[in-house]
């Protein structure tokens, strides 16, 4: 799913700083672009543009991302303002945080843990297990217009889904729209309309049971970071 070029014209000169002359080519340069590449794709399919564009031209322009994708009908999922699941949100969190957290309440005192950036190492994946779609990637790739359950998977694995492909998964698998943005970086917490400590308010305010359930999967993917950690310092090591 994709914005048409006359739809995109439309909103991107409404949105144009009123004291400066528009043009597409200036739209490009600011949401970061090439024109080259901006015009290509302008011409490709019918003039049909990847939906991210809304979000970095806004930023460019100092609008709410947000509130401009929701100016487009194809884009209305981001309207849903639901709330992500308590789970949704630990598995946001790495391991060692979750651990840090264990151990403030096992001695009684301490600072909050570091959850680090958003999103962490392999947040879409991390995410999506929070949902029951074992099984389902084929059907899941087929909604997204993906050629095949591969293809989704590399996607999810390097964690490049676009927003056109988001609001297809959104749909087909009934995920939290607007935290979907986050966890695929499309946009901030904040950007999203949550607070910028949520991960650390439901990490604090979740049971050591839920912190603990949490943990394990989060164990599993920051072994696979230690790993990755360790190959990329071996390459670098025998270049010598």
């Amino acid at each position: 799913m994709k914005i048409d070029r006359r739809s995109f014209e439309d909103w991107a000169r409404g949105a144009h700083p009123q004291d400066e002359p528009f043009s597409l080519s200036k739209v490009a340069k600011a949401a970061g672009v090439s024109t080259s590449g901006f015009f290509l794709q302008a011409g490709r399919g019918q003039g049909q543009l990847d939906a991210g564009l809304i979000i970095s031209y806004s930023r460019a322009v100092g609008l709410s991302p947000l509130g401009e994708l929701l100016k487009f009908q194809q884009l209305q999922v981001f309207a849903d303002s639901r709330e992500p699941s308590n789970a949704e949100v630990l598995s946001q969190v790495p391991a060692e945080a979750h651990m840090e957290e264990l151990v403030r309440r096992s001695r009684g005192k301490g600072t909050e843990p570091d959850v680090g950036p958003m999103p962490p190492a392999y947040a879409l994946k991390r995410w999506m297990d929070c949902y029951d779609l074992w099984g389902k990637y084929d059907e899941l790739a087929r909604a997204m217009g993906l050629a095949s359950a591969k293809s989704l998977t590399r996607k999810i694995a390097d964690n490049k889904i676009s927003v056109g492909e988001l609001v297809d998964m959104v749909e087909y698998a009934d995920l939290a729209p607007r935290f979907g943005l986050v966890v695929t970086g499309h946009l901030t917490l904040v950007e999203a309309g949550f607070d910028q400590d949520l991960r650390e308010s439901v990490l604090t305010a979740s049971t050591s049971a839920e912190v603990v359930e949490s943990l394990r999967p989060a164990l599993r993917w920051f072994e696979k970071e230690e790993e990755a950690k360790s190959l990329t310092s071996e390459f670098y090591q025998n270049l010598g």
